[in-house]
């Protein structure tokens, strides 16, 4: 691949990023429990500990969990992170 069309790749790539995160910003006030994870820095295990212990307010769609932004926030600014201090070990 030459690179000109390498540019025209990445030209192409940079708008549908552009395109996700303008959707994102618009309707996005939740997020699953994967993209909580990031947003955290955590497991999807440790996201999932945190709701079922009742630490994070969730809501559902279909099966679909979501984590709203403004939880992860208030868990953020209670000192949850980075340990995640409220997960407790399972290790024997």
């Amino acid at each position: 691949m030459g690179k000109a069309a390498l540019l025209v790749r990445l030209e192409s790539l940079e708008g549908k990023i552009d395109k996700l995160i303008n959707q994102a910003s618009v309707t996005k006030q939740g997020l699953s429990v994967k993209e909580a994870a990031l947003y955290l820095g955590c497991s999807e295990w440790s996201i999932r500990e945190l709701y079922y212990q009742k630490k994070l307010k969730t809501y559902r769609v279909g099966r679909d969990v979501y984590i709203p932004i403004k939880e992860l926030d208030r868990y953020i600014e209670e000192g949850g992170t980075p340990q995640l201090s409220g997960i407790k070990s399972y290790e024997g």
